[in-house]
């Protein structure tokens, strides 16, 4: 049986307005709690490779990016953040996918099943 490759998420995120106007303890309080959410995906076989500033080139102020084991893992951590109030401070923009070697293999498989017009070539 093949090993299922990894999966990727790549997080664009910035604060909401709502952010600002919390106390300073509470939202220490609240990164305290949203990290030992992340901590825990950690423990669990999640990986963090980095976190990047980006405002020059993107309305995002950060963007993240991780790998998961498998969707659950990560299913799983965006429910928690959620439930303790990550997106009501926060707004992400997010993709994942696989992880591959041969990013252009399968656009080869479709081209080489698709018919071509003998007029163009």
């Amino acid at each position: 049986m093949m090993q299922q490759q990894p999966l990727g998420w790549i997080s664009y995120w910035k604060p909401k307005d709502e952010w600002y106007y919390l106390p300073r303890n509470k939202r220490e309080e609240l990164l305290e709690r949203w990290e030992g959410i992340r901590q825990e995906a950690i423990s669990q076989g999640a990986r963090r490779a980095a976190t990047y500033e980006c405002r020059a080139n993107t309305r995002w102020a950060r963007v993240s990016v991780w790998e998961f084991p498998d969707l659950g893992l990560l299913t799983n951590m965006v429910t928690e953040l959620e439930e303790a109030s990550y997106y009501q401070y926060f707004a992400e923009h997010n993709a994942f996918g696989r992880r591959t070697d041969d990013p252009y293999e399968k656009y080869m498989v479709a081209a080489d099943l698709t018919t071509s017009d003998p007029v163009g070539t």
